[in-house]
């Protein structure tokens, strides 16, 4: 890990909610709802429900439960399918592209 690596590091680590700004915790919780949205919406699109199969065929009993699912798969597995959605609608809500 690098220096500057290491500063955000120990500056998350010791980071606490009461030092946050209101807008800084509004923020966070637009963010967070924002993505749930995203999985949510993206949840049955073709590409999802491929890379959800992908990471289906193979179990870890140490491994990260898949979201909408109680399969738990290889970690690698699981983060690649976890962050499968999120890039496939915009902002808006808009669908982007012709497959979903």
């Amino acid at each position: 890990m690098d220096k500057f690596e290491s500063q955000i590091v120990e500056y998350v680590a010791d980071l606490e909610y009461k030092d946050l700004t209101r807008d800084a915790i509004e923020a966070a919780k637009e963010r967070l709802l924002d993505s749930l949205a995203v999985a949510y919406a993206s949840y049955p699109t073709k590409p999802v429900t491929a890379m959800r199969n992908f990471a289906m065929a193979s179990s870890s009993l140490c491994g990260a439960t898949l979201l909408g699912t109680s399969h738990k798969a290889p970690v690698d597995h699981a983060a690649a399918e976890q962050s499968r959605g999120w890039p496939i609608i915009n902002r808006t809500g808009q669908p982007l592209g012709e497959w979903l």
